[in-house]
């Protein structure tokens, strides 16, 4: 079902969880769906999936949405493996 269904999202179980993860590969329908959990139902915890490093920093400052960006971590660990010297 769609994440921001709040029928699919009572289906699932959100009214009783501590932890809502948005892992979609679309930055707005992750982001839409853990401010629906955090604000409509009350999730203690929700963090976002979002590939554009602007938007990613942006929610998590301005919103309070602890968000994880697959870019820059691919970044960190491609400088990692150039930076690597070779034994």
């Amino acid at each position: 079902g769609n994440g921001i269904d709040m029928e699919v999202l009572k289906d699932a179980g959100i009214e009783k969880s501590d932890v809502f993860l948005a892992v979609t590969n679309g930055d707005n329908t992750n982001l839409m769906a853990v401010q629906v959990a955090k604000n409509r139902f009350k999730v203690a915890k929700v963090i976002a999936r979002v590939y554009d490093t602007t938007r990613a920093d942006a929610y998590r400052e301005e919103l309070d949405i602890l968000t994880y960006c697959p870019t820059t971590i691919g970044v960190e660990i491609l400088q990692n493996m150039v930076e690597k010297k070779d034994k």
